[in-house]
Parts: structure tokens; C-alpha cells; sequence
């Protein structure tokens, strides 16, 4: 099998040699630079993305309440000034 691999490999090669030579030297310089560069492209090694960061410890819901009693607060001032600036 393997001599039969290399003979058929031999004759690959004297296809592509015969074909070469009738070709002018530009031509073939650029079909072999063309062959080339899937070789190298192939060869890159993608790196890995960063890994996200921790996110914080700080709890979202922590202040809410707090926040919302303020909110009340101050609507609830600012409807009584408008009220009595108005009465």
C-alpha cells in the first residue's frame, strides 16, 4: 500500500512539474505563494477573549426600601407645598 502511495504521489508530482514548467516564473511564484498561504493561515492560533470580571458584591435590592420611603416622602412634601401655595 505504501509503495503504491508513494508511486501515485511520484506522478502527482511530475503532473504538477510538467505543468509548472510550461508555466512563466510570476505565474508560478504566485500560484505557490497562493498554495502557501492557506498553510499559514491555518497554522494561527486564535487566542482565548479575556475572561469576564467578578461581578461586585454589592446587593442590588439593599437600598430599595430606603429609596422608595424618600421617594414617598418627598412626593408627598412636594404635593403639600404646591397645596398650600395654591389654597
Amino acid at each position: 500500500m505504501f509503495l503504491l502511495d508513494f508511486i501515485l504521489s511520484a506522478q502527482l508530482f511530475l503532473y504538477f512539474y510538467t505543468i509548472f514548467k510550461r508555466m512563466h516564473k510570476k505565474y508560478m511564484l504566485a500560484s505557490v505563494l497562493v498554495f502557501l498561504v492557506g498553510f499559514v493561515s491555518m497554522a494561527q492560533d486564535i487566542p482565548q477573549p479575556p475572561a469576564p470580571p467578578n461581578p461586585p458584591g454589592l446587593p442590588i435590592d439593599g437600598g430599595i426600601v430606603f429609596l422608595f420611603l424618600l421617594a414617598l416622602g418627598y412626593g408627598i412634601y412636594k404635593s403639600y407645598k404646591i397645596s398650600k401655595r395654591s389654597a
